[in-house]
């Protein structure tokens, strides 16, 4: 009998923390679209609606005038978009012209270009994880959510669910 107890425990709990997180991700799933814009010289943020239709959200240039959609990510806990910029120059007026002039990147530009769809912004030089650029990755990986990490039991024989759980001694189960 205790043993069902436990179990049911365990499973009550796992649907609650599993339901809230369904609901905080599922509710506003959106998909958006990069492209570069010959007239301007710049990138372009789209929103892509389901129905296949898009906005125009905002442009902007990578300091480097280049970027590797592989090596960028959507961040699932902020809602961010992770954009990694490629080179170590910094990049000015127009490639196909005679006033295209380069300089080494500062290590302030140095860093993904992040947009936020929320506040429609940009932040530039953000080191959250980036190489240094001098590395040549050829191809970097974020970190995924991994359940062994969310339940755990130590070795005094207490259960903890999630980061700040408070343990409960199977001895009193």
């Amino acid at each position: 009998m205790k043993e069902n107890k436990k179990i049911m425990l365990l499973l009550s709990v796992c649907f609650f923390v599993f339901s809230i997180g369904g609901e905080a991700s599922g509710t506003d799933t959106r998909s958006y679209g990069i492209k570069y814009n010959n007239e301007t010289l710049k990138n372009e943020i789209w929103l892509i609606n389901e129905d296949g239709t898009s906005e125009f959200l905002a442009d902007f240039k990578f300091p480097t005038n280049t970027w590797q959609p592989a090596n960028s990510y959507s961040n699932t806990t902020d809602g961010k978009l992770y954009l990694f910029q490629s080179g170590n120059q910094a990049c000015t007026g127009n490639p196909a012209g005679q006033d295209y002039s380069c300089r080494a990147l500062t290590n302030e530009e140095k860093g993904w270009v992040v947009y936020d769809p929320k506040t429609n912004t940009f932040e530039y030089g953000v080191k959250n994880g980036y190489g240094s650029g001098d590395d040549n990755f050829q191809k970097t990986f974020r970190s995924v959510f991994a359940l062994d990490d969310l339940i755990s039991e130590e070795t005094n024989g207490e259960i903890h669910i999630g980061e700040n759980s408070l343990g409960n001694d199977r001895a009193r189960w």
